[in-house]
């Protein structure tokens, strides 16, 4: 007779255990996210390189305090024609980029992006320092590009603004120049950036967890129901005795 509560309780400790698991392994992130405040198709002046061109524009951020790891950004873009570029992230100071390329992530539309898309860049996991500011932005080579992206009028975001880089400037010349606004009234680009806490380098899948879980569940449930058999046989020898 008791065989079935000693089986009983292993099904609730399995399921305890499970539960267990699965809250252990949840990750808090932080998402910046302008793209509610978009209309869908309000888009900035094209972005190319060449003289009286601007070849970047970016959106400067505040990284979070406790969710300091990028681990990815997205903007809308939109190109008549095929074209290169690419999705970068560098340190901001004030009124333009300092120090090493952090990220950049160099892309080539073979043909025209249109209607506006979506373009997610991954990191892989970029870790940045709380509370300093940085900018993610669009950077084409090419002069004839005619690319655009998610323009978000007023100033939705408060950690951030977006930015031109200077007319005409090389790659190299936008950290020593002043990036430009170059809208009547603060703006936002329409982006996403998707941020978790540093942790350690090997992080356990959950589903590692749950098999880990069912062979120790398994091993419980195994144990407790071997010795059912032998406490059932003990209870009836005391019955005899008595």
């Amino acid at each position: 007779m008791l065989a079935r509560p000693i089986q009983r309780g292993g099904v609730y400790l399995a399921f305890a255990f499970l539960l267990l698991c699965f809250s252990t392994v949840s990750e808090a992130i932080t998402v910046f996210d302008t793209t509610p405040f978009w209309n869908g198709t309000s888009t900035s002046g094209p972005i190319a390189a060449g003289p009286g061109l601007s070849r970047a524009f970016g959106q400067t951020f505040v990284a979070p305090a406790t969710d300091t790891v990028l681990d990815s950004f997205s903007f809308f873009l939109e190109s008549s024609l095929p074209v290169e570029y690419s999705g970068v992230v560098m340190q901001w100071d004030a009124d333009r980029v300092i120090g090493p390329v952090l990220y950049r992530q160099t892309l080539l539309a073979s043909s025209s992006l249109s209607p506006i898309s979506g373009v997610n860049f991954v990191t892989g996991g970029l870790p940045l320092a709380a509370g300093d500011e940085y900018v993610t932005f669009i950077e084409t080579p090419s002069g004839d590009a005619n690319l655009r992206f998610g323009l978000v009028f007023d100033d939705r975001f408060a950690e951030g603004v977006l930015l031109g880089a200077p007319w005409g400037a090389t790659f190299e010349q936008l950290s020593t120049l002043p990036w430009i606004d170059r809208f009547p009234n603060p703006s936002d680009a329409a982006f996403t950036a998707v941020f978790s806490a540093p942790g350690p380098q090997a992080v356990t899948e959950p589903s590692s967890l749950i098999f880990v879980a069912a062979g120790i569940t398994g091993l419980i449930m195994t144990r407790m129901v071997r010795a059912a058999p032998a406490r059932s046989s003990d209870s009836s020898r005391q019955h005899q005795s008595g």
